[in-house]
């Protein structure tokens, strides 16, 4: 058996073992949109999601400069299921929805990003 199998199998018994901390997420890609100029008007395309299993990890209350207050925290997805991160602007779990902040880290096995909750 390979190294990247062996550890793609360990990494899926790891999110079954996580049990309920694994949870159901749907994954939202960027709304792309472009310009007509035959027809003068703006050409939206229609958002796509995935879904998939994500492990939020930690949460805190913070405050920026602009005095709004958001709640942060990070997120791991297996990268094999994802992809790209950056492709995708929000993450929806447990009825709220949140969006991507900086990847906190990304290999070929894992990727864990920072989701950010504006109050």
């Amino acid at each position: 058996m390979a190294y990247t199998a062996l550890i793609d199998a360990q990494l899926a018994t790891a999110f079954k073992l996580a049990k309920d901390l694994a949870k159901d997420v749907v994954l939202t890609k960027k709304a792309g949109s472009s310009f007509d100029f035959t027809t003068n008007v703006p050409v939206h395309s229609t958002t796509q999601t995935i879904t998939t299993k994500g492990v939020k990890i930690d949460g805190k209350k913070t405050t920026n400069v602009k005095a709004s207050t958001a709640i942060t925290a990070e997120m791991m997805f297996k990268t094999k299921e994802v992809g790209d991160i950056s492709i995708f602007d929000s993450v929806a779990f447990g009825g709220e929805t949140w969006k991507f902040g900086p990847v906190v880290h990304s290999s070929a096995f894992i990727t864990m990003v920072q989701i950010i909750k504006e109050l």
